[in-house]
């Protein structure tokens, strides 16, 4: 049987491991060169740096687009001919792994960190 004590523990190492895992995460892609990936079907079809600003129109095959800005080393999705608009309304993306999606289209924006380092993750970094 676990013990109050044991339990509070317990407890105390959860919270600190909650606590520390978003601070490694931010640490470690922190100071990174970061470029936006566009993949229109699964395949990649352009790679842009976000220490540009910009804009990007991505077309598709039935006339529609969406306007891609890049700013302040943010990016969204300003403007998209898509029905719901459900990748304008996800907002700016700012760190490595972060995407926008937009269904409709079949686009996918997400942020890789240029850094090549594969040795180092977020513990050892």
């Amino acid at each position: 049987m676990l013990t109050k004590i044991d339990k509070t523990i317990i407890v105390i190492i959860m919270i600190a491991a909650l606590v520390s895992l978003p601070l490694a995460i931010s640490a470690s892609s922190a100071g990174n060169a970061k470029k936006i990936l566009v993949y229109k079907s699964g395949k990649k079809i352009a790679s842009y740096s976000i220490e540009e600003d910009r804009m990007v129109k991505v077309k598709d095959a039935n006339g529609g687009y969406c306007l891609l800005k890049i700013q302040d080393s943010k990016v969204y999705v300003a403007k998209s001919t898509c029905p719901l608009k459900i990748c304008q309304k996800q907002g700016r993306i700012e760190k490595a792994g972060q995407s926008i999606i937009c269904a409709p289209m079949r686009l996918m924006y997400q942020i890789e960190s240029t850094n090549n380092n594969s040795s180092l993750d977020a513990i050892n970094e």
